[in-house]
């Protein structure tokens, strides 16, 4: 698959975005309230963003990840067979921990 081409501008990256949170949402059989309960975050904001309303950060799709125990390279859907792939899971691996203690840090920052 060419990411570059998936990816192309930031509306594609959004479409993918927003489509993969109800698709792996549907597929786990949550509802939007169950899902924005364990992110931690309004019912309406999750909503929101899954249509597309808000733009998903980094932080979002990292929390949303880990309600469903998947890898951001999961969330992406990259092709298992691609250097891509590897390095991206690779590299999230090595770092997880310093990225959910990142993302502790900003949200006890923005709870202040």
């Amino acid at each position: 698959m060419n990411y570059i081409e998936k990816f192309k501008d930031e509306e594609s990256l959004s479409r993918f975005i927003t489509s993969r949170l109800r698709e792996l949402r549907e597929a786990n059989k949550f509802t939007q309230a169950q899902v924005s309960y364990f992110m931690n975050i309004s019912e309406q904001s999750y909503s929101r963003t899954e249509r597309g309303r808000y733009k998903a950060s980094i932080f979002f799709i990292m929390s949303f990840c880990s309600v469903f125990n998947i890898s951001l390279t999961d969330f992406f859907n990259f092709d298992k067979d691609t250097d891509t792939y590897a390095k991206f899971h690779d590299f999230f691996i090595q770092n997880k921990n310093n990225v959910n203690q990142f993302c502790q840090l900003m949200q006890d920052f923005y709870d202040q």
